[in-house]
């Protein structure tokens, strides 16, 4: 029973749950040199994308391939424990296991780039680049609770994006603990982490394609102090 005698002890929020959209670097010559290398590979990968099948790609906007992933098939974007129980069962003989798609030898700048941001030794989880089309393509508000493994504290997964190829008209949108509204622009030779197990939203209202480096990472107390640090 509730005593309003007694004191009650109130658990204190990391200050890295507080996080929904942060910046967590702006890159050195040599990194942007091989974000650079990594946009004009784009040039040649429209064959490569697929759409991204979900009930918030509005009008078929949102596309990716990937990287890494649960299969060696660059196609292959699902992550198994997301799906559900039909696709469970149908899939119930096949094996996941994370590793890399035929296509990231195609791209090494990429492991250099996180690298660079993350140091060496740290674990990635899927890696995906993602294309969300110009001419007001949009992901709706939504979140990515049906994944358990996403989150900041050590052991989970946070997801970080590197803008390779964007324009000032796309808009990304995280709404925060008290569903106030964060709304950015990333721009390219920039590193963000975003929180995706709270609501999130993104449209495209320029010109030109944006194109992420999506990367889920293992948390480690490194990455917890690139989270809580002042810009």
């Amino acid at each position: 029973l509730f005593d309003e005698n007694v004191d009650r002890i109130f658990p204190v929020l990391p200050k890295y749950e507080t996080v929904s959209v942060k910046r967590i670097a702006s890159f050195s010559v040599a990194s942007n040199m091989l974000i650079q290398k990594i946009a004009e590979k784009m040039k040649d990968t429209d064959s490569l994308f697929q759409n991204h099948y979900s009930n918030y790609n509005k009008g078929k906007s949102w596309s990716a391939f990937s990287l890494r992933g649960y299969t060696s098939d660059p196609t292959f974007m699902t992550k198994p424990i997301e799906m559900n129980d039909d696709w469970k069962e149908e899939h119930k003989d096949e094996v996941f296991k994370m590793q890399d798609t035929t296509l990231m030898s195609k791209f090494p700048e990429v492991y250099q780039l996180l690298r660079h941001t993350f140091g060496s030794p740290t674990e990635y989880h899927r890696i995906r680049l993602m294309k969300l089309k110009s001419g007001d393509g949009e992901l709706t508000r939504h979140t990515d609770q049906v994944d358990p493994d996403q989150g900041l504290a050590v052991g989970k997964l946070a997801r970080f994006h590197f803008p390779i190829i964007t324009n000032p008209g796309v808009k990304f949108t995280v709404w925060d603990i008290e569903n106030k509204p964060n709304i950015v622009n990333m721009k390219a030779g920039e590193c963000w982490v975003i929180d995706v197990r709270k609501p999130h939203a993104a449209k495209n209202g320029g010109k030109d394609d944006r194109i992420h480096l999506v990367v889920d990472v293992v948390v480690n107390s490194d990455i917890i102090k690139m989270m809580e640090a002042k810009q």
